[in-house]
Formats: structure tokens, sequence, C-alpha cells
């Protein structure tokens, strides 16, 4: 596992995970195991219900993209968190271009940061 601070990149990580070559999620989705991205954003302690909440309303919509959610001020997978906070381990967007990378196919990323409708978005298998 490696660990960027956002904070101290002027790129995003992901997107030097995915140019070093350090992921494996093709090989994830085959054999439930490797490298894949994630990110760790940590909220305010009092947020936690309902970040619940939140959460439970996107996995019933098939968007599960947390893995972990921490407890009040204490490490999640060894990574420090701050007094007050809850951090949390989440699925990184950028794993369907790692995995693209990882098949040979040359790819432009540029990281931007929007919100939209989900109902605008296009599933990935009918591009």
């Amino acid at each position: 596992m490696e660990l960027i601070q956002y904070s101290g990149s002027s790129l995003n990580p992901s997107e030097i995970y995915i140019a070093s070559k350090m992921t494996s999620v093709g090989q994830v989705a085959r054999k439930g195991e490797g490298r894949i991205l994630a990110n760790f954003p940590e909220i305010p302690a009092i947020c936690q219900p309902e970040a619940e909440k939140v959460v439970a309303g996107l996995k019933e919509a098939d968007l599960n993209g947390l893995l972990i959610m921490g407890k009040v001020s204490r490490s999640v997978c060894e990574a420090p968190v701050k007094v007050n906070k809850v951090g949390m381990i989440l699925t990184g967007g950028l794993n369907p271009v790692a995995a693209a990378v990882e098949s040979g196919i040359q790819v432009e990323n540029h990281a931007m940061n929007t919100v939209m409708e989900y109902q605008d978005l296009i599933k990935l298998w009918e591009l």
C-alpha cells in the first residue's frame, strides 16, 4: 500500500499511481486480490450518523464505494485520523481508467471535480 497526501502533491495521486503502473485493477476484478485506487477522506465525527445514512442509500442504488468507515479519532488501516474526525476508505473513481491502462489502452486523463445529475451519467459498458 502506498499513500500520498493530496495536499502535498500538485498532481492527482490517482493519476500518479496509474502513470507509475502501480495498480492491478484487472487482477482484482478477476481474482479478488491486488491493488486498486482508493481515497481517504476524513469527516467531522458529528457527521458520521448522517454519512452512514447516505452510504446506505448509495448502496441501495448499487453505488457502494465505501470500503471502510472508521471510528472517531482512530486510525484506519494504519493511516492516522485527526481528533474528532472519522476516516473512510473509498474506492477511487479512476479505477476504470487504471484498468484500461493495464490492458494497454493509451489514455489521457484530466482530473476534474463537478456535481452532476446521476441520471445524466452513462454506464461504462454503453460507451
